[in-house]
């Protein structure tokens, strides 16, 4: 895919002739501010290069400076337009950009920690006590947590964890293995003290398997219309 032209890469003609409303001598980058994503590399002066550095730098980066963030999916579209990005890094030029090197370096580090986070272990731990989730021998998948979590979020108006994050919460309060070939999780909690019925357990894994089935359908089709 083509990349956009960040308005600070046009040239004074350029410049010109957008606004001489000649929109077909010139990509219509500038004049399109459907989000805040353009603002804020241009800001900080985010542009294409040769360094390597990892997607979600730049994505908390934006997270911390926006006062209206765009969800995960539509800000990687966003970012996509505008800066390459190969095996998970976005490629840029460091030298140009606005920001000092200490910030820099701490968003640099910054690994997700969530499992250090008094706020977000609190949050994890609310969840639990809601469907008094604890320790035990009976495996659940991990899907099935986290669309209870979920529906916890929905009724007490919570932002979710992302699926990532909740994981890595599972991992820190229980056992957990894969018990099949297809690398699904399964963490070990008390059955008996899950306040929650085995119909509603029964109904979330059907839920489930319709989404898988509706996701393969869509590869499928897609498959076929690119051969």
């Amino acid at each position: 895919m083509e990349l956009k032209k960040l308005p600070s890469k046009y040239s004074d003609t350029e410049l010109l002739s957008l606004l001489d409303n000649k929109k077909d001598e010139v990509d219509n980058t500038v004049l399109e501010y459907k989000n805040d994503v353009l603002l804020f590399l241009t800001i900080f002066n985010i542009t294409p290069g040769d360094n390597k550095v990892p997607l979600g730098v730049i994505k908390d980066l934006y997270k911390s400076w926006s006062k209206d963030p765009l969800r995960p999916q539509a800000l990687s579209r966003e970012l996509n337009k505008y800066l390459p990005n190969v095996n998970r890094y976005y490629m840029i030029n460091k030298q140009a950009l606005n920001i000092s090197q200490e910030a820099y370096n701490l968003l640099l580090q910054k690994t997700y920690k969530i499992t250090k986070s008094p706020t977000y272990r609190r949050h994890f731990e609310n969840f639990l006590s809601r469907f008094k989730i604890i320790q035990g021998d009976y495996y659940m998948e991990h899907y099935v947590l986290y669309k209870l979590y979920e529906q916890w979020t929905y009724e007490t108006c919570y932002k979710p964890l992302s699926y990532k994050k909740f994981f890595k919460l599972c991992c820190l309060y229980f056992k957990h293995k894969r018990k099949t070939s297809n690398r699904m999780e399964w963490f070990a909690i008390n059955l008996g003290q899950l306040d929650i019925s085995m119909a509603k357990l029964k109904a979330l894994r059907d839920e489930h398997k319709k989404e898988i089935k509706i996701l393969r359908k869509k590869r499928k089709e897609k498959q076929k219309k690119s051969n």
